[in-house]
């Protein structure tokens, strides 16, 4: 993995410019498969995905393992999240925002409150070392 970020490069393109990979990986273990179907139902049923296509996804990926490992790290934040607030706020928003977290936007980019943004990077950074940590 370390070879291929020597040889990455960032810069920007238009949304048409993208393109959907290939599947890369034609099956995944058991295990992978079963972590991904409890993400499903506890975070991309929220993101009008349904389950056969949320497993392609993850079948697309260069390193399916590491995909997963961050999307838990998002659910647990989330469940964090819920369970320390009202959970009255829109699942799509928060998980939109924690998404942004992982990319490295830590601004408020969605439109929720200052003080939910606030909760929301403080779950983040309390949970980070468990992430590195893998």
């Amino acid at each position: 993995m370390e070879k291929n970020k020597k040889k990455a490069k960032t810069g920007y393109v238009s949304y048409s410019e993208i393109k959907i990979s290939e599947i890369r990986h034609e099956k995944l273990s058991k295990e992978l498969m079963l972590r991904i179907t409890n993400l499903y139902y506890s975070i991309f049923i929220f993101l009008d995905s349904d389950l056969q296509k949320t497993i392609d996804s993850f079948k697309r990926d260069l390193h399916p393992n590491d995909e997963v490992i961050i999307w838990e790290f998002i659910n647990l934040c989330l469940q964090k999240y819920f369970n320390e607030t009202d959970g009255s706020d829109n699942k799509r928003d928060i998980i939109s925002q924690l998404l942004l977290f992982s990319m490295g936007q830590l601004e408020k980019s969605i439109d929720i409150s200052d003080e939910k943004h606030l909760k929301l990077l403080e779950l983040w950074a309390e949970n980070f070392p468990l992430f590195i940590d893998k």
